[in-house]
């Protein structure tokens, strides 16, 4: 990197990561490697110059509240969230890098609801998520069917934030990295998150989007529910709220119990 190569109108940043010990210099590709961290964006005011850094686009302030914070660090947010499962009150601290943020924010909006956690489980955060969730759990002792609320006990203690007061719009549904740096979203982004957690190894539950007039929520399979549920190809799925504490697996507020609702196979 000689720096009377560099672009007084280009942004740049330093990247820390691993790759494989046999790569060398000359033939590393970014594909192979697993990035640490790396810093906020920069530029050099001249060629060679001094360099000045840059936020990046849609760059958020510290936050806290009474159960989450948000502090600015370098190329990241430091991100923290409490709740509780079975009775234990936990808290998970986490970084969430900025430049997925900025990404997240630029990416079309021009699919369905399915589609969303489609492409969280593919290309976006649902595997690092729900490994991250996982290893907690382990952590923390919990069993298999108490992992299970431990994972919706996460999504449902991220705050309630409608779509009108973090983007101005009725109607905006959110990618995970959004929601998460950004620490809460309304029904729909909370239930995609949910739902790509859910689906995603290590979980690998059979879930579905229930969408109540005006709400959307998460359906999981069961061969006996013992809450309330809705069918969709012939199997049972029992209702998840996504977006207050408290409810588990079955649970349904009354506006909603035995509503028709459109389910959207994910």
């Amino acid at each position: 990197f000689s720096l009377a190569d560099v672009d007084p109108n280009t942004k740049y940043e330093y990247l820390v990561g691993l790759v494989p010990a046999d790569t060398t210099a000359e033939d590393v590709e970014y594909g192979d490697l697993s990035l640490i961290m790396h810093t906020d964006p920069f530029v050099f005011d001249s060629i060679g110059g001094p360099i000045r850094r840059v936020e990046y686009e849609h760059e958020l302030e510290d936050d806290s509240g009474e159960n989450y914070s948000r502090n600015n660090v370098e190329g990241a947010y430091q991100l923290q969230l409490s709740g509780r499962t079975g009775g234990e009150s936990w808290t998970i601290g986490f970084f969430a890098y900025k430049a997925a943020h900025a990404l997240a924010r630029r990416r079309s909006r021009g699919r369905s609801r399915p589609e969303y956690v489609g492409y969280e489980l593919t290309d976006g955060s649902a595997l690092e998520l729900a490994n991250l969730l996982k290893d907690e759990a382990d952590a923390l002792g919990y069993s298999e069917a108490v992992q299970l609320q431990f994972a919706i006990d996460f999504v449902q203690s991220l705050p309630y934030v409608p779509d009108d007061v973090s983007r101005g719009f009725d109607d905006y549904t959110k990618f995970i990295m959004e929601t998460l740096p950004e620490m809460g979203g309304d029904c729909e982004d909370s239930a995609i998150m949910l739902a790509s957690i859910l689906q995603a190894d290590p979980f690998n539950y059979d879930v579905i989007l229930i969408q109540p007039p005006g709400h959307m929520a998460v359906g999981i399979w069961s061969s006996e529910p013992s809450g309330w549920y809705w069918e969709l190809d012939g199997r049972k799925y029992e209702y998840i709220e996504p977006t207050a504490q408290g409810w588990a697996v079955g649970d349904c507020p009354e506006e909603y119990q035995g509503v028709d609702a459109r389910l959207h196979q994910v």
